[in-house]
């Protein structure tokens, strides 16, 4: 299985995006300062990816770069690819 995936910021800031499997997004959302992900594209303002994953639960996230601040908009296409 693959995740595809494309994205564009249509206004605002550039984002971070992230794939973690669920023990990581876990670690995450309670704070961990650290964590490893499947995929990450730093500050972008545009991706297409296209990432194999072991069978389990998935979480993609999209994150302002540099923090909080002025309103982004993002226009995305996610899904699973099987084969």
């Amino acid at each position: 299985m693959r995740v595809v995936d494309a994205y564009k910021v249509t206004s605002g800031k550039p984002v971070n995006f992230y794939a973690m499997d669920e023990g990581w997004y876990r670690r995450w959302s309670a704070g961990a300062g650290t964590v490893a992900v499947v995929a990450q594209r730093p500050a972008s303002s545009s991706v297409r990816l296209r990432q194999m994953l072991k069978p389990g639960a998935y979480y993609l996230l999209l994150a302002l770069a540099g923090g909080a601040g002025e309103a982004t908009s993002v226009a995305a296409v996610f899904y699973l690819e099987y084969g």
